[in-house]
């Protein structure tokens, strides 16, 4: 039995797919096997798998008969034999030490459920360089290293996002009978694998070392596809249906609540005019409000951006999008005329900072309420304290908890209301 069993599912990702098995061959853990099911992939994605198949006798190569992600993992948990299993994408890759470092943790803290890092999500900016932006999961960083309850953890089903950090005892899979859904596809069918397993786990490990490399913004990805609403739809459909202890529910509807924020950062005018979309924003918003009225969810155990993000969105459809279209009309628009101010230097305003680097806006200053960071830089661009800035200048918000605070700042400035966005 190899100490992990690493489930690689793919469908044509000719472009990645060696970079990727490669970064699971060379390994510095070598007691591992690898598991590759390809999904009937038509650009010689197979053909490269099975060529490096054949200078490693640790890959085993399956034929699915089925294309969709939830079936391949599935028949790679059912084919698995060691003691731990992973799962990597085959568009992204893991550092060279990812599985020796989570394996050693497990051994440090008495082999428990789960074992997870942190990641790096990645892209291609306009220019061909390789953009890294390193993403933690506990937030609250005295968690790290300790055997946790993932149940207890408020953090847990609003910063543990995805499977691919982490290995996952196999006895304790198979014991729970823990599977991903397997609709067409591969749209986040591993929300109700998360959820089971976190509500389910005694023990979860989180180390703070990124080791996953996260590949965002590939064409073709489920999560950019437009249709991030339906599919996260058919997931809590089914999760809601099964009958759940009241500690577990709770954990669902706050991995719902954000979801449901999340899958509406970006709305798309001919996807949300359809009756089917509707209905699906309708059923988010009845299932929701009656959470929130029952105490499943609220400020108590929501992040303040998603919380109040989240009451604007429990609205009419229609009212959510005329507020979008006002928020990112700057965003979205390009005029040579126009500076941009970035208020906020977190996560968010790093993420304003791609999305208008990427449209080749001028971007002329960051902003941000933290005087320690004013007179240094950001991306080669200067920070200062909150000002007014000549000339024709948006002031786009990147601050997910307090941009309601911030834009009253802007406006206490000077800033008039319509020359301010905010970044959802």
């Amino acid at each position: 039995m190899s100490k992990i069993s690493v489930i690689m599912p793919s469908l044509n990702v000719r472009a990645y797919i060696e970079k990727s098995l490669r970064s699971v061959m060379d390994q510095t853990l070598n007691d591992i096997d690898i598991i590759c099911i390809d999904g009937g992939s038509k650009d010689g994605t197979l053909e490269i798998i099975e060529k490096l198949a054949e200078s490693d006798s640790r890959i085993k190569v399956i034929h699915s008969g089925k294309r969709s992600y939830g079936y391949q993992v599935n028949q790679g948990i059912k084919a698995a034999e060691g003691e731990y299993i992973g799962i990597v994408e085959t568009d992204d890759y893991i550092e060279k030490d990812m599985y020796k470092k989570l394996y050693e943790s497990a051994a440090d803290t008495s082999y428990p459920d789960i074992v997870k890092c942190n990641y790096n999500a990645y892209w291609i900016d306009r220019k061909g360089k390789l953009v890294f932006r390193r993403r933690e999961i506990p937030k609250p960083h005295e968690f790290y290293r300790k055997i946790v309850n993932p149940l207890e953890q408020a953090f847990v089903p609003v910063e543990d996002w995805y499977l691919w950090n982490g290995i996952y005892k196999r006895s304790f899979i198979n014991e729970n009978d823990i599977v991903l859904s397997e609709s067409p596809g591969a749209a986040f069918q591993d929300i109700g694998f998360l959820h089971r397993t976190n509500v389910t786990a005694h023990s979860a490990v989180y180390i703070e070392d990124s080791l996953y490399n996260y590949c965002i913004g590939r064409e073709g990805s489920s999560s950019n596809s437009g249709r991030e609403l339906r599919y996260s739809y058919h997931e809590f459909r089914a999760l809601e249906q099964e009958k759940w202890k009241e500690e577990a529910m709770q954990a669902m509807y706050v991995r719902m609540a954000k979801s449901f924020v999340c899958c509406c950062k970006c709305f798309e005018e001919k996807e949300i005019r359809t009756q089917e979309y509707r209905n699906r924003y309708v059923w988010f918003v009845n299932t929701l409000k009656k959470a929130a009225d029952d105490g499943q969810i609220g400020g108590h155990n929501l992040p303040p951006g998603i919380w109040k993000r989240l009451q604007i969105l429990l609205n009419s459809l229609d009212e959510v999008y005329r507020q979008y279209l006002y928020d990112y009309q700057y965003i979205n628009a390009q005029a040579e005329e126009w500076k941009y101010v970035i208020f906020g230097c977190g996560e968010r305003g790093q993420a304003v900072f791609d999305r208008l680097y990427d449209k080749r806006q001028n971007i002329v200053a960051f902003m941000d309420n933290d005087a320690r960071l004013w007179g240094t830089f950001l991306e080669g661009i200067p920070i200062r304290q909150p000002q007014i800035c000549e000339g024709d200048v948006k002031y786009i918000i990147g601050n997910e908890a307090y941009f309601d605070d911030i834009r009253e700042q802007l406006l206490r400035l000077g800033v008039k209301k319509e020359d301010i966005g905010i970044f959802w």
